[in-house]
């Protein structure tokens, strides 16, 4: 009787009754159960069928070695095809956003430089600069997507619309004065650091110029000019105009001392970097009974070159703090 004790053991008590009601043969059944489970263990252990592998190209004929050839030179050939055609796409897609680009700059723009240049009389006032392409943007087949004209500055993004049409979305932003890239630093000053300068000379007062930007936007190139002397930058500008006004005091019998001081604020805390002495560049800028803010201690300049190398003092110094770096600009 062991087989109806393994029939029991593998098969529920209620379908074993009911087969046993119906006449069936435990014989049978068990052998049948035994057949499945014998079939289920031959299809879980089959062997999967190996992928056929690539012959070594030393075991292969002649005739097979030129076809495996051509066949690798083929898809060399379909890569570079489809490298090709995506670049085409490219090419073609920036060229339609160009010339969308320059005729809205035709229908838009009249005179940028001179109307950016216009200068007012307001306490604060915003100005843009635009910056040429690099040449490593230019290589990178980049292209310009910023008109300035008078005080609007006009980004333009490329889109596409739901048909994949190409259009341009423009944004337009206005401020006190905006400079394309073919306006000179000279024309910048004009319009923005001059009119401070000449005021504070005349009537007194205070100023205050900063570049404000992200990374290679242009601010060093501004206030600092070209590499080599090729543009001035406005620290020079401003030296030339003060210093005229030093010999011009002079010459009339009200002779001017002009001095500099130059600070960096880190984390809050302020650091003469024109002082030669390292412990003593921590300085304390607070506001009197007066409400007046106490200033620096400042170096006594005599002429412009002696102005721009204090300027360039100070930048070295700032750098030489290996505990106080920081990566703002002055």
């Amino acid at each position: 009787m062991d087989e109806p004790t393994s029939l029991a053991s593998s098969v529920p008590a209620a379908l074993l009754k009911k087969l046993q009601s119906r006449g069936g043969s435990d014989r049978r059944l068990t052998t049948s159960l035994k057949e499945n489970k014998e079939n289920d263990d031959d299809t879980s252990t089959a062997p999967t069928p190996e992928k056929p592998t690539r012959m070594p190209s030393d075991r292969l004929s002649p005739c097979a070695r030129e076809a495996q050839r051509l066949e690798e030179k083929r898809r060399l050939r379909r890569l570079e095809q489809d490298t090709a055609r995506e670049r085409a796409a490219l090419t073609d897609e920036t060229s339609e956003f160009k010339e969308m680009i320059t005729l809205f700059r035709e229908k838009n723009v009249t005179d940028a430089v001179a109307a950016g240049a216009a200068a007012s009389a307001e306490r604060l006032r915003v100005c843009v600069r635009k910056r040429p392409l690099l040449p490593s943007e230019l290589q990178a087949n980049e292209f310009d997507v910023i008109t300035a004209f008078g005080r609007r500055a006009v980004l333009h993004q490329t889109r596409r619309r739901v048909n994949l049409e190409r259009c341009l979305e423009n944004h337009s932003f206005t401020f006190d004065a905006v400079f394309d890239e073919a306006a000179g630093t000279e024309a910048v000053y004009a319009a923005t650091a001059r009119p401070l300068v000449r005021g504070v000379l005349t009537a007194g007062g205070r100023m205050t110029c900063f570049a404000y930007g992200q990374t290679g936007s242009g601010k060093t190139y501004t206030m600092e000019g070209g590499g080599g002397g090729a543009e001035s930058g406005l620290y020079s500008l401003v030296a030339r105009d003060c210093f005229a006004a030093v010999e011009a005091a002079a010459a009339a019998g009200t002779p001017l001392r002009l001095s500099m001081s130059m600070f960096e604020i880190y984390r809050e805390t302020v650091f003469d970097i024109l002082t030669p002495q390292p412990s003593t560049s921590k300085v304390s800028v607070l506001e009197d009974a007066a409400s007046e803010v106490g200033t620096l201690p400042t170096s006594l300049t005599v002429h412009a070159d002696c102005l721009l190398h204090l300027c360039t003092r100070g930048r070295r110094k700032r750098g030489g703090y290996s505990a106080f770096l920081s990566d703002c600009a002055c």
